[in-house]
């Protein structure tokens, strides 16, 4: 997602992490990383409709919820614990 431009690029396959040090350091990335990277397998790859992203405002400021409204980090985090049963 790029703010402003409604089209997404949608990306459908497999995703691995890994932590080959030899792998990172060949892409350049080199202390810009924590030491992992994802590797993607794309199977298909498009534009997808922006009409969704339309109709959800995403990027009209005056559709956003005010911060104060918002849950904290922890209880997002605390919800999510509860849902998965592990609280």
């Amino acid at each position: 997602m790029i703010p402003g431009l409604n089209e997404v690029l949608r990306i459908n396959g497999t995703a691995s992490i890994t932590k080959d040090e030899e792998f990172i350091a060949s892409m350049g990335w080199s202390g810009k990383t924590i030491g992992a990277a994802v590797i993607v397998d794309v199977e298909e790859c498009f534009i997808h409709c922006p009409r969704a992203f339309k109709q959800a405002g995403l990027w009209s400021p005056e559709t956003w919820v005010a911060p104060e409204d918002l849950p904290s980090t922890s209880e997002m985090f605390r919800a999510h614990l509860e849902i998965n049963g592990l609280l």
